[in-house]
């Protein structure tokens, strides 16, 4: 805890100054989703002022992700009968393997070599 203090002192500080929108912008990204609730009450950001952002964000944030997934799901319809079931299901296989390849990769990655620059085994 004491090697994150100068972290946790500047989230603080954000929190002070830009307050209210560093909630709301907070519902965007999953990890401050998670942490902005408890550095706002570290913080001693007044609990009004919490709840209107926490919930503008709240808002705007699951109805902008439906309507994503909903815009997305249509789009899904319309290239499947332009470019036919067949193309679209070998992009969505072709997407899948090409994640799997680069998730294998980068978790080989970290483990190609000691620290002191030898190969390890």
């Amino acid at each position: 805890m004491l090697r994150h203090r100068d972290k946790l002192d500047r989230a603080r500080d954000f929190l002070r100054r830009r307050g209210g929108w560093a909630v709301f912008l907070g519902r965007f990204v999953a990890l401050f989703r998670a942490l902005v609730p408890a550095l706002a009450g570290a913080s001693r950001m007044h609990y009004p002022t919490f709840l209107a952002f926490n919930a503008a964000g709240g808002l705007l944030w699951g109805a902008g992700f439906v309507l994503l997934g909903y815009l997305a799901g249509n789009s899904y319809g319309s290239v499947a009968k332009v470019v036919g079931g067949d193309v679209t299901a070998a992009v969505v296989v072709g997407g899948l393997v090409a994640l799997v390849v680069w998730r294998f990769r980068r978790a080989r990655g970290g483990k190609r070599g000691a620290p002191d620059g030898r190969a390890g085994g």
